[in-house]
């Protein structure tokens, strides 16, 4: 493969320079196994799903997130400070395990073949078929997005998320809940 070995530098909320994960590689199978979603069984493919998982949720979600980021230098969508989720404040010096799972869930998404640089033109397709996995179609007016949004990442930080944030279309595909 020419795929470069990452080493995993994983947020732990303390602001972590150049962090690329909410979570280390083997505690990373170990909660998909129990959630369901698969990550490439090659090591060295699974980090750079983890590693594109966590800055997609930056790119396609840090603008709809309550709260602001603590630090300049951080890397993620967390820590944050000023966050109430749940009916809880959330801590400064915590990364969410709704946030890991969001990583989690975007990483499974990439593996199963979608990318995460879909482009406004290729959104334009009605629909897409997905290998063994059903198939997606983006609403009109998607066409706008560059970042794309993926249903299950979206679910696990509607906590996390301004009330404005996302309307329901944002969840669903063709009028069915992804999965």
């Amino acid at each position: 493969g020419g795929i470069m070995a990452i080493t995993i530098i994983v947020e732990d909320g303390s602001v972590t320079p150049s962090a690329n994960s909410f979570i280390d590689l083997p505690e990373a199978r170990t909660q998909c196994e129990a959630l369901g979603l698969i990550l490439s069984i090659d090591d060295d493919i699974a980090k750079a799903q983890l590693t594109q998982a966590y800055y997609q949720l930056k790119r396609s979600y840090q603008s709809r997130l309550k709260g602001r980021l603590v630090s300049a230098s951080q890397t993620g969508i967390y820590p944050r400070e000023d966050v109430c989720a749940n009916g809880f404040e959330v801590a400064i010096d915590s990364i969410p395990q709704d946030v890991i799972n969001a990583q989690l869930a975007y990483a499974h998404s990439i593996n199963q073949g979608n990318s995460v640089n879909d482009t406004a033109k290729t959104q334009e397709v009605a629909s897409e078929s997905l290998d063994g996995v059903g198939s997606k179609t983006y609403k009109s007016g998607s066409s706008k997005r560059t970042t794309p949004f993926v249903p299950a990442v979206t679910q696990w930080l509607q906590p996390y998320m301004k009330s404005n944030g996302l309307s329901r279309d944002d969840y669903v595909f063709g009028g069915k809940y992804g999965s």
